[in-house]
């Protein structure tokens, strides 16, 4: 206001509710961007090639993406191993992919 800049520091505290441990919820926060950041490759993958059978595989691959990345973001409980499998098994068939 009036040319005139407040700041004020603060503290985030976990909601006391939340009982997932601090690794447990930084392995969803990795695994959420791993998704995102292959979403965002597909999406550039999709405008790069006009193969109909590579675009029907991208679309697939970023749709299992994001159908991992919303379970991610759905809860905070951890991850669980079907979902780690999953990320890690996308992600390979994604560089598979890319290497034909």
């Amino acid at each position: 206001v009036d040319g005139k800049t407040y700041s004020q520091s603060f503290i985030v505290k976990m909601d006391p509710r939340v009982k997932t441990s601090s690794k447990d919820l930084q392995l969803q926060h990795d695994l959420s961007l791993t998704c995102y950041s292959y979403i965002k490759k597909c999406m550039n993958d999709l405008t790069a090639t006009t193969d109909k059978d590579r675009l029907a595989a991208i679309r697939k691959l970023q749709g299992s993406f994001t159908g991992l990345q919303n379970l991610l973001q759905d809860g905070d409980w951890p991850p669980t191993t079907q979902m780690i499998k999953g990320v890690n098994e996308t992600v390979a068939a994604y560089e598979a992919l890319m290497k034909k």
